[in-house]
C-alpha cells in the first residue's frame, strides 16, 4: 500500500511525560474511515514508542523523531531501524531543523541516513528548509535545492515510495512569525518542480508553527499535501481540530 495523499503529522519534540501521553491519546479519537487518503501520524520520544503502541488508538500511526541508518554498531545513543520498528515506530523523520540546528545534522548525514532507512523500507519524512537569514538574502531556493539534491539523486523509484519530503521555514517555527500563504505555496511549488525533474511525485507537507486557526486555509494550496505539526500536537484537543481539517481536505470527512 502506497503513502496517504494528505498527510497530518504531529511531532512531540521532547516534550510530556509518559502518563500526560498516555491521557493525550486515549482522549483522541481518529477517523478509520478514509485512512487510506488521510495518514494521521505521530512522532514521539523513542522511550515512549512501545508504552504508546499499547494504548495507541485504531487509525493512529507511531513513529520516531531521529535514527541512525546503521543496523548496528559503537553509536552510544542513537537508534537503529530495527530497534526504532520493534518499539513500535511506523515511520521516522530525518533531518529536522533542530537536528541540523543543534545536533550536526548536515546534508549528506541526513542523506545518508534516509536512504538507508527507506531500503528497509521505512517510511522516513525528510525535513528542509531555511533560515530567516537565508530567506532575507533571497537563498532559499539554494538552500532547499542544496539538501534536497543529493538524496534526489541517489533515491530509487522504489525508496521513493515511502518517501514524505517537509518543508519548514526555520523563520516560521516558534518565533511568532508567520509565513504568507503565497510564500508557502511558491516555495511549494519550487519544490515539487525540483521533485518531479526528477521523476518523483511525492507528498510535500507544511511545517510552520501550524495550528487549527490557519490550517484549513494551508492545507487547501495546492502544492501543500498535509502539515508537519509541532505545539498544536501536544495537546488532544487541538491536534483533534486538526485532524478533522485534514479529512475534510481529502474529501472524506
Amino acid at each position: 500500500m502506497g503513502l496517504p495523499r494528505f498527510i497530518v503529522a504531529g511531532n512531540w519534540k521532547m516534550n510530556l511525560s509518559l502518563s500526560e501521553a498516555q491521557t493525550m491519546l486515549s482522549a483522541l479519537q481518529v477517523p478509520t474511515a478514509g485512512s487510506n487518503d488521510v495518514g494521521v501520524w505521530l512522532a514521539v520520544p523513542a522511550p515512549y514508542l512501545h508504552p504508546l503502541s499499547q494504548c495507541c488508538p485504531e487509525g493512529l500511526t507511531l513513529g520516531a523523531q531521529h535514527a541512525h541508518g546503521a543496523e548496528a554498531g559503537a553509536f552510544t545513543g542513537e537508534h537503529s531501524y530495527t530497534m526504532l520498528h520493534d518499539a513500535g515506530a511506523s515511520f521516522t523523520l530525518i533531518g529536522h531543523s533542530e537536528r541540523r540546528q543543534f545536533f550536526g545534522e548536515t546534508n549528506e548525514s541526513a542523506t545518508e541516513r534516509c536512504l538507508a532507512l527507506l531500503s528497509h523500507p521505512f517510511p522516513v519524512v525528510f525535513c528542509i528548509g531555511e533560515s530567516l537569514e537565508e530567506r532575507e538574502a533571497g537563498t532559499t531556493e539554494a538552500v532547499l535545492r542544496a539538501q534536497l539534491l543529493p538524496l534526489l539523486k541517489a533515491l530509487s523509484s522504489e525508496q521513493a515510495a515511502s518517501l514524505v519530503v517537509a518543508y519548514e521555514p526555520v523563520w516560521a517555527i516558534g518565533t511568532g512569525k508567520v509565513a504568507s500563504l503565497e510564500q508557502i505555496e511558491e516555495t511549494h511549488a519550487m519544490i515539487k518542480k525540483l521533485l518531479q525533474s526528477h521523476s518523483f511525485d511525492l507528498p510535500v507537507l507544511y511545517g510552520g508553527s501550524v495550528k487549527p486557526d490557519n490550517f484549513a486555509t494551508i492545507a487547501a494550496l495546492d502544492a501543500v499535501d498535509g502539515g508537519l505539526i509541532g505545539g498544536a500536537s501536544l495537546k488532544a484537543e487541538s491536534f483533534q481540530e486538526l485532524i478533522a481539517i485534514g479529512f475534510e481536505q481529502a474529501g472524506v470527512a
